[in-house]
């Protein structure tokens, strides 16, 4: 935690791939990556062009938003209509909807439509693929500028996890990420956020640490129930990029497994249930029971539940 590359506070930016490397090496299965869809060239053009001019427009001629959002990777379909389950609801059911962006990572390059509050969603496409093109431009100037401290962490990567990673790889993944940072930093002085929201921390790091440095508080919405120690959340809280606060469904879980003191949580409560509740269909089943599978004994839990 104490290394920092060209500012960056680099452990808490990569441990979360890293530690993927890790389960990967050691065998075990990577379901976030066997998870993900094909890439529909199509589907993917639409929304890089719908990136570019968006953001193109946000940074020209800015709306202001006081509330800064950045979205969830998947959206939810409810009878015909396409919505972020931890966002939507939060913003329907608060002042939230009085000024606000929300910012779409979408999935594969797809984002579904029709979509719930679409007039305010740009989607994030354009800025990821800049970063990520440039990042590989100039990795070696910023590993030659920089060597020491990036073998410092090349070695200190090793002692913990036997992986050897390659002083490239580590250095275009710090460049992507400050690439990140800056064009989100501009996005947020010239939205005039006043606040900034994510779900789930590994997709909008970035943007907390823009944020942090602005003196922006950072919310961050709570998208599951963690139970102990996880590849995302565990270790040391980092105040200059993690969140400032943590905002919990309720008492399901315990208020320390999310890499944030427990003084900083705030449970809201969890609105899309109360949205569910109010959506003129009736499609909300309160009489049901999730079940929750691992994928290699799917069938015989199905099986199971039938009976």
């Amino acid at each position: 935690d104490a290394i920092r590359v060209s500012g960056v506070p680099v452990w808490n930016h990569l441990k979360y791939d890293i530690r993927r490397r890790f389960f990967f090496a050691t065998g075990i299965c990577d379901s976030v990556q066997s998870s993900k869809g094909k890439i529909l060239l199509k589907e993917s053009v639409k929304g890089m062009l719908s990136s570019f001019f968006k953001v193109h427009k946000q940074l020209l001629f800015p709306s202001v938003a006081e509330n800064f959002i950045m979205g969830f990777s998947r959206l939810d379909r409810i009878d015909d209509l396409y919505l972020d389950r931890f966002v939507d609801p939060v913003i329907d059911l608060t002042q939230l909807k009085e000024s606000y962006i929300c910012f779409e990572y979408g999935r594969v390059g797809i984002h579904h439509q029709p979509r719930k509050n679409l007039e305010h969603v740009i989607y994030t496409d354009y800025i990821y693929m800049l970063s990520f093109l440039c990042s590989y431009l100039l990795a070696f100037f910023f590993m030659c500028a920089n060597y020491q401290a990036v073998y410092v962490l090349k070695k200190k990567i090793h002692a913990t996890t036997s992986l050897t990673l390659s002083p490239f790889w580590l250095s275009r993944k710090i460049v992507e990420f400050k690439l990140n940072a800056a064009i989100f930093s501009l996005l947020l002085s010239r939205s005039k956020a006043k606040r900034v929201f994510g779900v789930s921390r590994i997709l909008f790091r970035h943007v907390s640490y823009a944020a942090k440095k602005k003196k922006i508080p950072v919310f961050e919405f709570q998208h599951g129930i963690t139970l102990g120690t996880t590849e995302l959340y565990s270790g040391n809280y980092v105040p200059e990029i993690d969140p400032d606060y943590f905002l919990l469904f309720g008492d399901s879980c315990p208020k320390t497994v999310f890499g944030i003191p427990e003084s900083k949580t705030i449970i809201i409560g969890w609105a899309f249930k109360d949205y569910l509740k109010g959506i003129a269909s009736g499609t909300y089943q309160k009489d049901s029971c999730l079940v929750v599978s691992e994928p290699q004994i799917t069938n015989q839990v199905i099986s199971a539940t039938l009976l």
